[in-house]
């Protein structure tokens, strides 16, 4: 379903090794998205199982800015409230509002975060919060990837 909403798929590339949003850098490669497969119970509302694989239509060759993912928790991992977290992002240099194309980071940014209980991000975030979900932050607010360090 999602799938036939995402345009035509000759238009969209994977970036490797690279912190631009761009896709550029020395080092960086790209390569063109042969298929997008959409978790079947993706909920475009709540945002629930927002989760999807790109395959690439040729292979990669690992070297020191790509590697393949290694640290992926089990499916039986258990998350403790408080625990921090490391996030990273493109995401928008000015505070509130909609993301608009202008205020979008080019340089990708990390940040420590630590995670929230999730009855307190459900009263926060009413029926967008599933119990799939995981919620970090700081609820004074103030860090998040566009404020913190550049990796």
């Amino acid at each position: 379903r999602g799938v036939q909403r995402l345009a035509d798929l000759k238009n969209w590339k994977a970036h490797f090794g690279t912190v631009y949003r761009t896709g550029r850098g020395q080092g960086a490669v790209w390569r063109s998205i042969s298929r997008i497969i959409v978790h079947p119970a993706f909920n475009q509302h709540t945002l629930d199982y927002d989760v999807a694989l790109l395959a690439v239509n040729t292979s990669i060759s690992f070297s020191s800015l790509v590697q393949p993912v290694s640290c992926l928790p089990s499916e039986a991992h258990v998350f403790s409230d408080g625990i921090k977290c490391s996030i990273s992002g493109w995401g928008s240099t000015k505070e509130g509002g909609k993301y608009q194309e202008w205020s979008l980071s080019w340089l990708l940014h990390k940040a420590e975060v630590e995670l929230i209980p999730g009855h307190l991000c459900q009263l926060l975030y009413t029926d967008h919060f599933t119990p799939r979900m995981l919620c970090a932050g700081h609820l004074a607010g103030k860090v998040d990837t566009a404020s913190q360090d550049t990796l």
